[in-house]
């Protein structure tokens, strides 16, 4: 099965198509990953909230991302959620992660999703495993997210 190649590009002024679901399924995920929640009109849902919170605070020592300024004192939690976990456990941001590639990305099933921040590195990596509705094959993608503070 042929899919469009995201971001959308042209081969010989036709869409190019991707040969392999699996690049398919990466690309849309990645783009899913780096698009910020609430920016696309047409479906405020669509995107990953973690994008949203670029100028927030991250206590590295408990992984909650909080809201507010450190030096006067502010903090007020706005998620209680986990950076680092699985999708097992509604109380991290992977569970919010694998709730929108299931609503969204239809050629996988069975979406488990684990998300681990590295502090030395600043960043998040996150890791995609699934099966392929069309042939049930395995699906994994491990992606690197670059963290804001």
């Amino acid at each position: 099965m042929k899919a469009f190649t995201l971001p959308l590009q042209t081969q010989k002024g036709r869409l190019r198509l991707e040969e392999r679901t699996k690049d398919a399924i990466d690309e849309f995920i990645r783009l899913l990953i780096s698009t910020p929640k609430y920016c696309c009109s047409p479906d405020p849902e669509f995107g990953f909230v973690l994008n949203n919170l670029r100028f927030e605070i991250l206590s590295e020592s408990e992984g909650v991302v909080y809201k507010g300024d450190a030096a006067e004192g502010v903090v007020s939690e706005i998620y209680g959620k986990k950076i680092s976990g699985s999708s097992s456990s509604p109380g991290t941001f992977a569970y919010d992660l694998k709730e929108s590639i299931s609503q969204y990305e239809k050629r996988l099933e069975d979406v488990r999703v684990t998300m681990t921040y590295l502090r030395e590195e600043r960043s998040i990596y996150i890791n995609v495993k699934g099966t392929l509705r069309e042939d049930g094959s395995p699906y994994q993608l491990t992606t690197k997210f670059r963290i804001w503070n």
